[in-house]
């Protein structure tokens, strides 16, 4: 009887030898995937913070392009071939600021998405825009008038100013979302 106890003993510290190791392995392979998980999600939380920041910066310069183009445009001195260069400018930056959104609109929440695609819409309502890029039946020659009329000179400094206010709150959102992003 007291070999069998034996032999059962030894038995049983082997099974115990072999799933300790068998639990051990499979805990530094968790360790392993765990590990692998923490740097990818690292490396996406880095690559957001990078985008956010990005977009902030080209926001803010659209913004400087709009005010710009708005105080041509208010000018009781208004002068066509500054306010095209003007135009242009602004088209630059906001092509700039949404050809780096559609690269990078997948890190962003569905809130900002939303945001940037209806001030893209808006920016595109602007008049003097549609005339300078979009028709061919313009030439972009400084000597060409933009304006035939006061009141589409107006009603594009309406739509900008309208433009303007959406630009705020969303210079505001990026950066509250870039302080999310980075926990502070």
């Amino acid at each position: 009887m007291r070999s069998l106890e034996i032999g059962s003993y030894v038995f049983q510290r082997v099974i115990d030898e072999r799933s300790e190791k068998r639990l051990e392995q499979f805990r530094s392979e968790l360790r392993t995937l765990a590990h692998e998980q923490d740097t990818k999600f690292s490396k996406l939380h880095e690559v957001r913070s990078d985008v956010i920041a990005n977009l902030y910066k080209r926001l803010v310069e659209v913004r400087k392009k709009l005010i710009s183009l708005k105080n041509v445009l208010s000018s009781k001195e208004f002068e066509q071939s500054e306010c095209k260069k003007k135009i242009s400018d602004f088209y630059l930056a906001t092509n700039q600021f949404i050809d780096y959104f559609g690269d990078n609109e997948i890190y962003l929440p569905k809130h900002l998405v939303d945001d940037i695609t209806q001030l893209r819409a808006k920016s595109l309502q602007v008049r003097a825009i549609g005339i300078l890029t979009l028709d061919p039946r313009y030439p972009s020659e400084l000597s060409t008038p933009i304006y035939h009329s006061e009141e589409e000179r107006k009603e594009d400094l309406a739509k900008i100013s309208e433009i303007l206010l959406g630009v705020d709150p969303l210079i505001s959102k990026l950066a509250e979302e870039f302080r999310s992003v980075i926990g502070s």
